[in-house]
């Protein structure tokens, strides 16, 4: 999305270097400045999508900047809703999933400014809205968020035999 137009076309250039303007816009943009001083641009249609990714980073990093700096500097068993942003979500999130989410999202925000994608942070918002959904039910939270049983809970068991050992060779009696 770094295209800049080596020339920058008049409104009259319209009609009589359409085609090197096309082509121009081909390559990734193509600048016409009107009779009133406005500059537009003209870029394939395809490029959109990539223009309304960027708006959802921008959006997902303001979320970020805010919620960090809530987690880090704040209560996190207290963050204002506001600092969640479009995330509102992850308030069913315990404090110490919540700065895990921080750094997982952080490195997913990178990524996605660097590929130009919105993909890595897509994906780490999906897994982690999932698990903030199951936390979001109390009876699920409750067994999601309960202590690991003691290793000296556990004890073994044996393994059933197979039913027609059980039933003996024959099969059932009759009684």
């Amino acid at each position: 999305m770094t295209a800049v137009a080596d020339s920058v076309y008049q409104a009259s250039d319209l009609n009589r270097r359409g085609r090197a303007i096309l082509d121009d816009a081909r390559k990734g943009l193509a600048r016409v400045r009107d009779t009133d001083g406005l500059s537009l641009v003209i870029t394939p249609e395809s490029r959109l999508g990539e223009l309304e990714d960027l708006r959802a980073i921008a959006d997902w990093v303001a979320s970020y900047v805010a919620l960090e700096a809530a987690v880090v500097h704040g209560d996190p068993d207290r963050i204002p809703l506001a600092a969640l942003g479009s995330w509102t979500w992850l308030r069913h999130l315990p404090p110490a999933d919540l700065s895990e989410f921080v750094n997982e999202i952080r490195d997913g925000l990178v990524a996605s400014c660097r590929e130009h994608s919105i993909a890595p942070a897509d994906q780490v918002l999906d897994e982690w809205r999932e698990t903030a959904e199951a936390l979001s039910d109390p009876a699920s939270r409750e067994t999601l968020l309960a202590e690991s049983p003691a290793a000296e809970d556990w004890v073994d068991v044996d393994r059933p035999e197979s039913a027609s050992a059980q039933l003996g060779a024959d099969g059932p009696s009759a009684s």
